[in-house]
């Protein structure tokens, strides 16, 4: 919370992403109050099912495609992963 309240006093905008599931969940819970009051912070979160899909992806040479469009995410090799931000804070 420290660092992400100096990051808010220093720059115009300031973008944390979450991910791990139940601990973002309890990390949010714990701090939203304090950090809700910064008009240049965003909080996103990447759901847990989503990032483990995206571990599936990891190669020791490999090339991510990306494609973002109306709030989603696609990242796609061989396999393509689906990914819904969740935006618990927003400016």
């Amino acid at each position: 919370e420290k660092r992400i309240r100096k990051a808010c006093a220093r720059a115009r905008q300031v973008f944390v992403y979450c991910y791990g599931g139940r601990t973002a969940d309890l990390w949010w819970k714990q701090v939203h109050d304090n950090l809700g009051r910064f008009d240049n912070l965003t909080v996103v979160n990447l759901p847990e099912t989503a990032t483990a899909e995206l571990a599936g992806l990891v190669q020791r040479t490999m090339q991510l495609q990306c494609t973002i469009q109306e709030g989603q995410v696609w990242m796609s090799s061989d396999v393509a992963v689906q990914i819904e931000p969740q935006v618990w804070s927003k400016p």
